[in-house]
């Protein structure tokens, strides 16, 4: 019995024997599974448009609203609702009916009388793709939060002030973000390569330069932007010892600083990036760190 966690699957077909046996076939293979089911197409999506399915099944040949039309509404659900696999089952499938492939990802086919032994492969699917999932989250957990501790650490100790994460976001490549006042790092190890940045509005670098040197500062300058690269540096060696003892085994660098208003920060790397957004008495900055597998 698989200990996977699929937790919602919804059962669509108009005979009761044939979803009855569906169910008690699932129950034997996986535990804790929450069985839904309906008992037409109609009844099937309102369902599906109300809660969250991990699977469809569905047969074709309905009253009030056929298979085809279910899955076409399936894929046109907002992503938060849309199944991560749809099965449809029936003793008439044929070209017409694999072209719905193009409305939905992860469509699979069964014929009647139903393969119980493809259907558990069909799952098995999903119950893997779930588990890379969680240790994908896991692993950013692991790896993002030594940078986030590392932005409280360093500017407690070297600013002066308690930095809070009030926003996380993924960013695409050509998403650029603008800053007065940056500074980039690059980051090599035994298994990823990446960079980190760290972004200032002007008020805010002047606020935290003036915490850090018990100087005011009019205007940001090659005198004064080494801050910027300090504070980098430091965040930087925080999280790369925390990492270090996980096993990444990062190489030293060092940061470079780029000023002037609403100039746009660039990683080393072409890929999504993590963005973290903090506020704090001296006001908001944002750290970055993209990374991609060696």
């Amino acid at each position: 019995m698989n200990h996977l966690n699929i937790k919602n699957i919804l059962i669509i077909d108009d005979e009761p024997l044939v979803r009855e046996y569906i169910a008690l076939e699932i129950n034997e293979h996986y535990k804790h599974i929450n069985i839904i089911e309906a008992e037409d197409g109609s009844i099937g999506l309102a369902k599906a448009q109300n809660q969250k399915f991990d699977v469809v099944i569905t047969d074709l040949r309905m009253p009030n609203l056929t298979g085809n039309s279910v899955v076409k509404h399936l894929g046109r659900l907002p992503e938060k609702l849309r199944p991560d696999k749809v099965i449809v089952f029936s003793g008439f499938i044929d070209d017409t009916t694999k072209e719905l492939s193009h409305t939905i990802k992860n469509l699979s086919f069964l014929s009647k009388p139903v393969n119980i032994e493809l259907m558990t492969q069909y799952l098995d699917e999903v119950l893997l793709n779930h588990r890379i999932q969680a240790q994908k989250q896991k692993m950013e957990v692991q790896f993002i939060n030594p940078f986030i501790d590392g932005v409280v650490d360093v500017f407690g100790l070297l600013c002066g002030t308690i930095p809070e994460l009030h926003e996380k976001n993924v960013r695409q490549p050509d998403e650029l973000v603008s800053s007065d006042i940056s500074s980039i790092i690059s980051m090599r190890s035994n298994l990823f390569i990446g960079s980190m940045a760290i972004g200032f509005a002007e008020e805010t670098y002047k606020n935290l330069y003036n915490n850090m040197t018990g100087e005011n500062i009019s205007e940001i300058n090659n005198i004064n932007c080494d801050g910027a690269g300090e504070i980098c540096n430091q965040v930087f060696g925080y999280a790369k010892s925390k990492l270090g003892q996980k096993g990444f085994e990062i190489e030293m660098a060092i940061p470079t600083i780029s000023y002037g208003p609403g100039h746009k920060v660039k990683h080393l790397i072409n890929g999504p990036c993590l963005s973290l957004n903090f506020t704090c008495a001296a006001g908001p900055f944002f750290l970055e760190v993209t990374v991609k597998s060696n």
